[in-house]
C-alpha cells in the first residue's frame, strides 16, 4: 500500500507511516461547529528553539559540499516534491490558508539529500491572531502565539496543526475541546512546561512527535469515553495496545518493558525522555523508525529472543539478520565500538547523541554514511571507514566533528569528502 500523506510504499496494515510519521487511522468526520472565542491576555510573540529533525530517508551524495556552507542557513523557497524528491514531503513546514495562499511556520532549509535543518530564526508570528494568540483557519488551529501558562483552546478546534505549539516553554496546561479530531506532527513538540493536557473522547489521530520533548508531561490523560486510544501507566496507545504511540518525555521510570501485544513503534516515540536506562522490545514489534532519539541516559535496548525483526547485541539494537544497525543507546559506556561484520547497513541516527564514543570502526561491506548517522556525536575523534564505501551523505556529521580523523585505505569518496570538509584524513593499510 502507499501512504495517503507522502506517497511512500508502506507495509498492509500498517497504522502510521514510517517515512512521514502521520497516522494511517481514519478520521472520524464530525459536523463543524462554530468557533467561540473567549477573552483573554493580548497575544505576545512565542519563544523559538532549536531543532534539528531527522526526516531524510534517502537520495544519498558521493562528496558533498562543504560542512561549513552547511551550516548557513539560507531563506528556502516552498519546498515540494519537485525541488527535494518525494522526502521533501516528510516535512513540509506548509499550511494551507483559506484563501488558496500559503504561509510557513518556519523555514526549512533543504540539504541535497532532503535532509531538514530547523532554523530558528524564521519562526514568525503569523498574521491574523485574534487578541489571545490563536491563529484559526477553517477549524484548524494552525499557530498560538499567545503567552498564557494556562490555554484553553476554543470550542470548535477540529485539528490542531503541525508545529502549533512547539517550543512554548510558558505552557504549563492545555484545555482540549470535545469535537477535536486530530493532532498534528510536532504540534507540542519541545514545550517543556507542559505538565497537564486530557485527549477529548472524539480524539481519533494524534501524529509522531505531538508530544515530544514535553519534560514536564509525565502521563498521557485520555477521557474515559475516548474509542480511538487507550492509555496504560501513562503511556499512549491505540485502542487495541497493538502500537505505542507516546511515551511521556517526564516520566521518570528508569526501566519499560513494552507489552506484548505492541506491533509497531511510533517514530520518535520515547523522543527526551531522560530517565529511561533500559527499554524492552517484545516480540511482536516489527516495524520502528528511531523511537529512542534523545533519550540521553539510556543504556541499553534488550529484544525479546523470540522477535523475529529485531535483535539486541550487547544493548545495541539491529535487524534479526545482523545486517542493519539500528540504534546504539546514547549513554551506553565503552569509548570504542567496533561495528559487527555482519553489518552491511548503518540506519538513519544510528550514533544519535552518543555521550562516550570516541573511536567507531565500520567494517567492510557498508557502502553508504546516511543522514545523521553520526549526528552530535561530540566526543568521537577517530572513525575507521572501509574502502567500501561510495556515498557520505551531506549531514552524516552534522554537529559532531570537531577534531576528527578518518582512517581509510585508499577511496577517493572518503579522501575528496575529508578534503572537501576540512577533516583529517589517514591513509590506512586495507
Amino acid at each position: 500500500m502507499r501512504c495517503p500523506h507522502c506517497g511512500k510504499e508502506i507495509p498492509d496494515q500498517s497504522h502510521y507511516c514510517l517515512y512521514c510519521m502521520k497516522s494511517l487511522e481514519k478520521q472520524v468526520v464530525v459536523q463543524p461547529a462554530p468557533v467561540s472565542r473567549r477573552p483573554g491576555k493580548r497575544a505576545l510573540l512565542s519563544a523559538a528553539g532549536v531543532l534539528v529533525l531527522a526526516a531524510a530517508l534517502g537520495g544519498w551524495l558521493a562528496v558533498v559540499r562543504p560542512f561549513s556552507q552547511q551550516q548557513v542557513l539560507q531563506p528556502a523557497e516552498t519546498l515540494s516534491s519537485d525541488s527535494t524528491g518525494a522526502d521533501s514531503s516528510v516535512l513540509d513546514g506548509e499550511e494551507q490558508q483559506g484563501d488558496g495562499e500559503k504561509t510557513t511556520i518556519g523555514e526549512y532549509v533543504s540539504a541535497d539529500t532532503g535532509g531538514r535543518v530547523f532554523d530558528a530564526d524564521s519562526v514568525k508570528q503569523l498574521p491574523g491572531a485574534d487578541q489571545e494568540g490563536f491563529l484559526i483557519e477553517d477549524g484548524v488551529l494552525i499557530q498560538y502565539s499567545g503567552n498564557d501558562t494556562v490555554v484553553e483552546i476554543p470550542e470548535g478546534v477540529q485539528e490542531i496543526g503541525d508545529r502549533a505549539f512547539m517550543d512554548n516553554s510558558r505552557i504549563q496546561q492545555v484545555v482540549l475541546p470535545e469535537g477535536l479530531l486530530s493532532i498534528g506532527t510536532s504540534s507540542f513538540y519541545g514545550c517543556t512546561g507542559l505538565e497537564k493536557i486530557e485527549l477529548p473522547s472524539t480524539l481519533s489521530q494524534v501524529d509522531s512527535q505531538a508530544f515530544s520533548k514535553c519534560q514536564s508531561l509525565k502521563e498521557h490523560v485520555l477521557s474515559a469515553d475516548n474509542p480511538y486510544f487507550t492509555v496504560q501507566d501513562g503511556v499512549l496507545y491505540n485502542r487495541d495496545r497493538t502500537v505505542l504511540n507516546s511515551y511521556p518525555a517526564g516520566k521518570q521510570e528508569t526501566e519499560f518493558v513494552i507489552p506484548d501485544t505492541v506491533t509497531m513503534l511510533v517514530g520518535w516515540a520515547f523522543e527526551g525522555n531522560s530517565s529511561l536506562e533500559k527499554v524492552t522490545v517484545p516480540a511482536g514489534v516489527s516495524d520502528i523508525f528511531c523511537p529512542f532519539g534523545y533519550c540521553d541516559s539510556l543504556r541499553e535496548i534488550e529484544v525479546a529472543k523470540e522477535n523475529a525483526f529485531f535483535v539486541s547485541q550487547d544493548g545495541v539494537m539491529f535487524s534479526s539478520d545482523g545486517q542493519t544497525l539500528l540504534f546504539y543507546p546514547p549513554n551506553k559506556p565503552g569509548e570504542r565500538f567496533d561495528i559487527p561484520d555482519t553489518v552491511t547497513d548503518i540506519e538513519v541516527n544510528a550514533f544519535l547523541g552518543s555521550q562516550h564514543l570516541t573511536c567507531v570502526t565500520v567494517p567492510e561491506g557498508v557502502t553508504t554514511l546516511k543522514t545523521f548517522v553520526f549526528k552530535e556525536t561530540r566526543k568521537l575523534d577517530e572513525l575507521y571507514l572501509p574502502s567500501t564505501i561510495t556515498m557520505i551523505d551531506s549531514l552524516a556529521f552534522f554537529n559532531s566533528y570537531a577534531q576528527m580523523t578518518i582512517y581509510t585505505p585508499e577511496n577517493s569518496v572518503i579522501e575528496d569528502f575529508c578534503r572537501e570538509n576540512r577533516i583529517s584524513c589517514q591513509i590506512i593499510n586495507s
